[in-house]
């Protein structure tokens, strides 16, 4: 014990080293590791740095230019949804005469009698102009080749109440759309302005059924594989369990959908851009956005290659006669017209909704 007490004083120094190493090992040591940490990292955003500055770093003037970027994009953006919108209108719209109060979606028996009266002027305004509707066809053998028309709906063959309050409404709400493609079709095959472009309506099918109970709304002729199904119909869709079926496209930020159909009608060569034309861009009202997604152009049938005409003549009582036979001949030619091109055409028009754009594209 005496010799702790003399010693007392080193074994004191000897506690304190042993601490100052302890210290050392867990305080110092982790420092100095974190310490080379930092600096390799240092170095390490010093390189990244380097090659940022190397490259450029944005600055104001860049800022500047992704502002105005960015205004443009926005303008374009309205320019377009401004489009639309005014497009949209007319799909929108009702018949006057079977508006429902509060704009709300009109009753089967509000609609139905609007409904057929506006479909026979649609075909009334055709076959003033001189185009064909759906009228049947002979073809080689006298054999008949039906054709459809519009395809208007039999609303006296919908059993609406097998259907709920919403379907109706959707289905009378798809019927009122459809009718104004319908015109907006018509309108391009006899415009005001340019006189008649086509010269028959053969077939309007929309690929989306109006509803999926089959039972209370039949489908049209030719969606289950009818024999007297239009030859063109096969182009644009292939029958799938008794159903038409093709895929409609949502636009993005759900602001509408596509309303997708075929279109077959027999145009004159000559007519064929100006009746396309007037499909895309039309003259009149309604002015419905529409977009050709395909489209085959043919001759469903040939001019005769060869007419013989026997004409009987004595060169002594008419000379003139030979001369006269080939005057014939060459009005004859000149007479001859070239046969209508068939057009089968795949299109769509946007539904759009402009309720769901963003406020600062309505501003």
């Amino acid at each position: 014990m005496n010799k702790l007490k003399q010693n007392g004083f080193w074994i004191f120094c000897g506690l304190l080293a042993a601490g100052l190493v302890a210290a050392i090992a867990l305080v110092v040591f982790p420092l100095w590791t974190q310490r080379d940490k930092n600096r390799t990292d240092v170095i390490r955003m010093q390189g990244s740095l380097k090659t940022i500055l190397d490259k450029g770093v944005p600055g104001g003037s860049d800022i500047s230019e992704w502002q105005q970027r960015k205004k443009a994009y926005q303008d374009d953006y309205k320019a377009i949804s401004k489009l639309y919108t005014e497009r949209d209108v007319a799909l929108e719209a009702w018949f006057s005469n079977a508006q429902a109060a509060g704009g709300q979606v009109p009753l089967p028996d509000q609609f139905s009698d609007p409904y057929k009266d506006a479909c026979k002027e649609v075909e009334a305004m055709l076959t003033k102009a001189g185009v064909a509707v759906g009228t049947p066809e002979k073809g080689e053998g006298d054999e008949v080749k039906l054709h459809f028309g519009f395809n208007w709906q039999n609303l006296a063959e919908v059993e609406w109440d097998k259907l709920s309050m919403p379907d109706r409404q959707n289905v009378i709400r798809a019927l009122q759309k459809r009718f104004w493609i319908a015109k907006h079709l018509a309108q391009a095959c006899a415009p005001a302005e340019g006189g008649k472009l086509a010269a028959r309506v053969l077939d309007l099918r929309f690929f989306k059924p109006l509803c999926d109970d089959v039972s209370a709304i039949p489908p049209l002729m030719g969606q289950v594989g009818s024999v007297k199904s239009p030859e063109y119909i096969a182009s644009w869709v292939r029958p799938q369990m008794g159903a038409m079926k093709f895929p409609e496209f949502e636009l993005p930020d759900r602001l509408g959908t596509t309303l997708s159909f075929g279109f077959g009608v027999e145009v004159p060569f000559d007519n064929v851009p100006r009746f396309l034309q007037h499909l895309l861009n039309p003259a009149q009202a309604p002015h419905v956005l529409l977009n050709i997604a395909a489209c085959r152009i043919f001759v469903a049938s040939q001019n005769e290659t060869e007419i013989s005409e026997n004409i009987l003549y004595d060169p002594n009582k008419e000379p003139g006669t030979p001369g006269k036979v080939g005057e014939l001949r060459m009005q004859k030619e000149k007479a001859v017209n070239p046969v209508n091109a068939t057009l089968w055409l795949t299109c769509q028009v946007i539904d759009f909704d402009p309720a769901l754009l963003p406020k600062w594209a309505t501003q």
